[in-house]
This record gives structure tokens, sequence and C-alpha cells, in this order.
């Protein structure tokens, strides 16, 4: 899983789109800046003062001084909307002639670069202005002689009291229109602002009819506000965008929420179908839910390119959850994406061509751990025809262990700290590849039963503490006990062991009938809680607490491609200048006990890059809190087998006490050989009760960075099943001389150090790219 594996064309037209709208964008932009040419004219008002060629204004053309002034404004001119920067209106003194006066705006922008005003002295005499200026007086007040004076002032007065009448009639109905027109923005912004976070609300209360019908409200006002900015042109303006992308990204996820109510239409279908509650064509609904699912993953995709936008300017309570939206969102889509690729397997798996389908399920306690996750105490067989569960049946793994018949050697380590003469399936979960355990575990399973299935499924206890962390409390009515998330180790040890002995179908009873109980209950569940319970499922395959095998080999590429079958991934550089690390720490409790209930543990990793080797230091903390050997309690007996790369070299391989005392494994004590491709060490560490006990394993690989400007490591760390609640910390020193170039996931950075802490939930990768 280190090489691409999806098309980087299949979301390219969503991507040109989204990069065509930002484009648009910045063209906007720039079409709205203002274009300012600045004429830089020292000259001063006064006419009498020279420029500096030494001629006073006036005789320059026979300009006046006074307009100067103009010379010295900048002219600013609105591209996009050929605004016409001296209004013929606003001029004032400026008496223009000849073709300045018919178009001034022409001539301003002809003149920018080299701006010249022509001559804007008057070519009438001055006498004869004065004259026609005193004719004009005598014939204007001649003309008021002969007029009656009362008509004339009675007139003017009823003029100015209509005038002022119909002036404050107009002010007044232009400002109540305005208080109108502000009262009903005002009105449909808290409207707008109102539904938002009724829509917000109901997605995070999760129910479906709420959902849809406040969906429905907040992409009709959405819409409307939408059409509105657009019929006025306020998209043009920098706030007026800024709105309109904000209810354009509103408008997409109503939309995107739209498709999620109809897949879960679709689910609910599903569910109908294979459970038998109606007569539904599941394999067609699986097709529609795909296709939904690919849909909602490119918009997705969309939002989240337009998410890396300014979103500051919008109130602070959704700006949170836009931030939440940026860190959620990728997760999100990888889940949509294994969601999408899990749809085949579901109909192989269902038996979508017609033929049935038996998987056999195995119920393992992580409380004493084993490499393919808890000890099997359990086993079921899940069968499907036609996309119709047709059963589950449970039963004690003692029950079928007592039929084998022959003898079969187990592994060195089952028959000499475990003490069993022989090998059984409760034990066959030995090999810390699934892919490979599932071959031994269902040949095991033929020759004490006699029947073939068509696959493996793996499920811990911590299966059922996430689903029930959904379902809610649950009844078992055969032990009148109610089990929920919290209480279900505690009552599993309680009902399974204390009763235990080979043979006792104490064991198969409890965890049948929980399982029988939570089935019912996965049947019955509705709405948002189906698709949660899908989520839960998800993260579970992620953190390989589910594990899928099956015969179909097509089948089996999809799901080692996503990480669900526990196949060790043999991770390979594809150049010379890059190193591929590996680690995958591997437990089996021999100690007949459930001691990992009580075990913490934590991983510490250094790892240095020099410039002839990479040296590799990793430690495994681990504290028993058990207070005594009482059962369930006592000593942790751990047998552990890390795996490396093949090529490492082993340095030193220890384990240090509370007391401080280092004891280094070496001989009979330390077992190294290469296993699946990769170098396998084993070793038997005991960790007492109420103790503490440090591995440190220290390794190289050797490199060459004296010919290099640029080089790679990669880390790839895999996750053993019911490895429970683990903290994970990577500390990577570059060389001197050479810096970090890009990282991946994100680091703390500390001189020439990278620290990386992590909960080791999953498989988990590191790289660092490193340059001179």
């Amino acid at each position: 899983r280190w090489e691409p594996n999806e098309d980087w064309s299949i979301d390219l037209e969503k991507t040109l789109q989204y990069f065509f709208t930002l484009a648009d964008e910045e063209n906007r932009k720039k079409k709205g800046n203002v274009i300012r040419n600045s004429i830089d004219d020292k000259r001063e008002l006064n006419p009498s003062v020279p420029d500096k060629s030494g001629t006073p204004p006036l005789d320059r053309g026979g300009r006046e001084a006074k307009h100067n002034l103009i010379n010295k404004k900048k002219f600013e001119v609105m591209v996009e909307e050929d605004l016409n920067p001296f209004p013929l209106d606003k001029l004032g003194d400026l008496p223009l002639t000849g073709e300045a006066i018919q178009n001034p705006v022409n001539e301003i922008r002809e003149e920018e670069e080299e701006f010249e005003i022509k001559p804007l002295i008057s070519p009438l005499p001055e006498r004869k202005i004065i004259r026609d200026t005193i004719n004009d007086k005598r014939n204007t007040i001649s003309d008021i002689r002969y007029t009656e004076n009362k008509d004339v002032i009675g007139n003017t007065i009823n003029d100015k009291r209509k005038t002022r009448d119909w002036g404050r009639y107009v002010k007044i109905a232009v400002g109540g229109v305005a208080i109108i027109m502000i009262l009903m923005g005002m009105l449909r912004v808290v409207n707008y602002v109102l539904a938002i976070d009724s829509w917000v609300k109901s997605l995070k209360e999760g129910k479906i009819e709420k959902i849809a019908e406040t969906n429905k409200n907040i992409k009709l006002v959405s819409a409307k506000n939408i059409k509105t900015i657009e019929n006025f042109g306020w998209n043009n303006s920098l706030s007026g965008r800024k709105i309109w992308k904000g209810l354009k990204m509103v408008e997409e996820g109503s939309e995107i929420v739209d498709l999620g109510i109809e897949l879960n239409e679709s689910g609910e279908k599903i569910g109908e179908g294979v459970f038998g509650e109606k007569e539904i064509e599941v394999i067609k609904e699986l097709e529609i839910s795909q296709q939904k699912l690919e849909e909602i993953n490119k918009r997705l995709g969309v939002v989240q390119a337009k998410l890396n936008d300014d979103w500051n300017w919008i109130p602070g309570r959704w700006r949170g959850e836009i931030n939440k939206a940026k860190k959620s969102l990728p997760e999100y889509r990888e889940k949509i994406s294994k969601a999408t690729k899990m749809v085949p397997v579901l109909k192989e798996m269902l038996g979508g061509d017609g033929k049935r389908r038996e998987y056999m399920v195995l119920f393992q306690n992580e409380s004493e751990l084993r490499p393919g996750g808890g000890f099997i105490g359990s086993f079921g067989i899940l069968s499907f025809e036609n996309g119709k569960m047709l059963g589950l049946e449970v039963k004690d793994i003692y029950e079928i262990d007592g039929q084998l018949k022959g003898h079969v050697e187990p592994p060195e380590a089952i028959k000499t700290i475990l003490g069993e003469g022989g090998w059984y399936l409760r034990d066959a979960n030995w090999k810390p590849n699934m892919v490979e355990a599932s071959k031994d575990i269902l040949w095991f399973f033929e020759k004490e039963t006699g029947r073939r299935v068509d696959g493996l499924v793996t499920m811990n206890l911590a299966v059922a503490k996430g689903w029930l962390g959904v379902l809610g409390e649950i009844m078992v009515p055969d032990f009148k006990v109610k089990i929920n998330k919290d209480n279900l180790y505690e009552q599993a040890e309680f009902y399974a062991e204390t009763k235990f002995f080979p043979g006792s179908n104490q064991k198969g009873s409890f965890l049948g009938g929980l399982a029988t109980v939570m089935m019912e209950e996965i049947k019955t569940a509705k709405g948002i809680e189906k698709l949660k319970l899908l989520e839960t499922s998800l993260n579970l395959l992620d953190e390989n607490e589910i594990q899928l095998v099956v015969n179909e080999k097509k089948i089996n590429n999809i799901l080692t491609d996503l990480g669900w079958n526990g196949m060790m991934y043999q991770g390979k550089c594809k150049s010379d200048r890059c190193v591929a690390d590996y680690w995958y720490g591997v437990e089996a409790n021999l100690g007949v006990n459930k001691a990992n209930y009580f075990i913490y543990r934590n991983v510490e990793q250094q790892v240095e890059i020099g410039s002839n080797a990479v040296a590799r230091i990793a430690k495994i903390t681990y504290e028993n809190s058990a207070k005594n050997s009482n059962w369930p309690g006592g000593d942790y007996k751990n047998y552990l087998r890390v795996y490396i790369p093949a090529e490492a070299n082993v340095a030193e391989v220890s384990v240090t006490s509370n007391d401080g005392t280092k004891t280094v494994y070496g001989g009979d004590s330390l077992k190294i050989t290469n296993n699946d491709g990769k170098k396998e060490i084993g070793l038997l560490v005991v960790v007492p009760v109420a103790s503490k006990r440090i591995v440190e394993v220290r390794y190289n690989l050797a490199i060459d960075l004296n010919k290099e400007n640029k080089f790679s490591y990669m880390l790839y760390q895999q996750k053993q099943s019911g490895y429970g609640d683990t903290g994970l910390v990577n500390l990577i020193t570059v060389p001197s001389g050479w810096q970090v170039s890009q990282v991946e996931p994100a680091a703390t950075v500390m001189n020439n150090k990278l620290l990386f802490n992590q909960k080791f939930k999953k498989d988990l990768m590191i790289g660092v790219e490193i340059e001179k």
C-alpha cells in the first residue's frame, strides 16, 4: 500500500472547475481594482513662480496657473464599470472647450501618458462679457417691473410650500422604504442564521427525518439569497462575492446531505433485504450505494478544496465548524473511498451470483492475546445466499477440538512454553500473517468437522464493545444480565472463564447468547444508528480488530489493498535514494491467564540517519498493573516476535527490569530467522505482577549518502490485532548539513530532529525526505 492506487484524473473535471472559479474570481478582483496614474508635476498654483525650466506657467501656451492643480491630482479610472472620473456636471469652473467637452473621458485617457490640457482662456474680450452681463441684468429688472408683484410673490410662496411638502413626502417615503428594506434584509439574515443553526444541529443529532426537513429549508433559502445577490450584481463586489461563496458552499453541502439521505435509504433497503425483512434486490441496491458513495466523495473533494480559502470573515460559531471540517474531511473521504471499494467484497460475500457462501467467524478474546488477535473461545458459521443472510450458528471451540483425529505437532513456543503436546484449532491463529494463518485455521476446521467454508472472519471483544457503544445496553436473557460497553470484559470473563474446563459449553453459551442478541439489535437498527454501525465497523477494520480473508483471490486482493485481511506488507522503495523500514511487534500470551487486561504498554523508537547507515533503537515498555497472581491476572508470559526488514543487521536485544538490571539476549534465549520476507526476532519476556519491563531492539540498515543530495526514509509500522491502547513515539534525527524538505504526517521539529507522537490504533506510515 505504499504506491498510489487512485487514478489522478478521477476528480480532474471537478478540480478544473474549481480552479476556473478561482481564476474568474481573481479576474473580478483585478478588474475591480483602481488603476491609478499619477502625474508628477511640482508646479505651484502661484503663476509667478517659475518651473524647473525657469518659464512662468502663464508663458507656456497660455495655461492658467489655477489649473495646474489638475496636473497634481491622481486620476482614478474604474476599468470594470467604465466610470467617468470627470462627469460633466462635476467639472465646476473648468470651462473645457471643443472635444474636451464632448468626450472628456476619452481625452483624459488618451493623454494619460503625456498629459496636456488645451488653453482654457475665453476668446471673447472682457468688455463685451461685462456689457452683455449688465444688459442681461437690466432686462431682468425690466421684466420684473411689468409683472404683478402680488401674484409673483403669492405664486412663489405656494410653489415653495408645494416643493417643501413634496420634498418632505419624498423623504418620508424613501426613508420608509429604506427602513422596510433594512428590516426585511435583517429578517432574512436572521432567518438564514437560524436555518443554518438548525441545519447544523440536526446533522449533529443525526435524526434523518429532521435532517431532510431542515436540509430542504436551507436549500430554498440559499437558492433565494444566491439569486438575489446575482440579480443585483452584488457578487461583483468583494464583500458580496464572499457572501455569495459562503452561500454556494452551504448549497453544495445541502446537495451532499441529500445524497447522504438517499444513501441511507439504500442502506435501509440493503439491511431489510439481507436480514429477510423484505424482498429487496440487494445487489442492485449495493450498486446504487456505490454510485452514491462515489458522487459524495467527489463533491466532498470540491468542498475540501474550497475550505482552504479565507473564511475568517464569517461568524465565529460557524468558523469553528469550518475548522473542524478541514480536519475531519480527509478522514471521512478515506472512509467513503474504502466503503466504495467494499461493495464488490459484499457482493461476493453475500452470494450475489446466487450461490451459497459460508464463512467461519472466530470470536477472540484479546485479554489473552494471541498473534491473530486473541484466544479463540468460540466460533460461528455465517451463511448467505443471493444477498440474504441464512443464519449464524455459534459453538464452543472445544466442542470440535475433541474431534481431531491424529497428532499435529505444534509450533515450538506452544509446545515448550504453553506446554501443549499437540496443535489444535484453538491455537491455530499463531502465524503473524492472518492470510497465512487462515490456511491453518480452515485446515483444522475441515479436519475436525469435515466442512469447507469460503473464508474467515476474526472478531475480538473490542468489536462487541464498539457495536455496544452504538446500540447501547442489551439484555442477554439466558444469563439475565445487562451488557454494555463498560462491563463487557468483566462479564465475559465471569461467565466464560470462571466455569472453564475442557468440554464445558459455558463459554460457547454466553458468547453465543451475546452474539445472537446483538445480531437481533443490528437487524432492527434504523437511520443514523445503522450508519454509525457502518462507520464503527470501518474503524474496527482499519484497527485490525476485524479481519477478513476470503478464498476468492480477486476479492482478497481488494482486502489486501484496504489492509483488512492481516497481510504482512512488503513495502519497497522505487529508487536507490530511499530506505524502506518496517516494524511489526507480535505478542502471544502463553501464561494461561487474562493478564493482557492488566497490561499497559508504550512504544518508543529512535531513528538516526547517518552517512553510511540508518541506526534504529526500538523500546517497548510493559507494565503489569495486576496486584497479585489470582485469576484472571498473573504474570504476563509473553512470547514476543519482532519483524524488521530482512536486510537489517541486528546489533542487540535486551530486557531491562525495574531495578535497572539489563539482560542482553543471545544464544538459546534469542531466535533470529527469516520469515515471510522479514527478519524475525523471537524471545520470551516475562512481566511479573506489579512490575515493569523494557524490551530494547537495536538494528541498522546500510546506506550511502556520500554521493547523494536527496534521500527518503519510509517507516511502515503494522499493528497487531487486539494490541489495545498503545502510545507510539518516533524520534528521527537528520544528518548534519541536511534539511527536511517533506514529511508525512505532521511532526514537531527540534533543530535536526523530528518528533512524531501518535496513538498506535492502526497501521501507521512515516515518510521523511531530506536534501542538502
